[in-house]
């Protein structure tokens, strides 16, 4: 029980590491601060999809954007999204790949953004 906490404040830890200068890697068009709001929910995806209680090694490898958004409303130079986007984002797992695909659901402003991860379309791709 006790590892369990320590992978949660770790991957919490990794999580608040993600700000605005340090963007993941790949094609993801979520801003810092979306991503960051993500990687919690990503990771435990993968864990669940993988499900190896002795592993404590996580990282984002890559991030894809599946679907582009369209936008709707400019407001001085900055775009607002009006309809959803997908991305897939690509997990190690102890040397396990998962592909964690995701979607982003802009509200109806374009201001903010939630996104859901159905857990049935995590996918592991191969092992160490």
């Amino acid at each position: 029980m006790l590892k369990r906490y320590w992978i949660l404040i770790t991957l919490l830890m990794v999580g608040t590491l993600c700000n605005a200068a340090n963007r993941l890697p790949g094609t993801s068009i979520a801003d810092a601060v979306l991503q960051r709001d993500s990687l919690m929910t990503v990771f435990s995806s993968a864990y669940m999809a993988v499900q190896d209680k002795k592993c404590e090694a996580y990282s984002i490898v890559d991030t894809e954007l599946l679907e582009a958004p369209q936008y709707g409303r400019i407001e001085g130079n900055k775009r607002y999204v009006s309809t959803p986007w997908k991305e897939q984002w690509t997990v190690d797992v102890c040397g396990k790949k998962v592909l964690v695909p995701i979607t982003y659901i802009p509200d109806a402003d374009g201001k903010g953004t939630s996104f859901v991860v159905e857990q049935k379309n995590v996918k592991i791709l191969n092992s160490k």
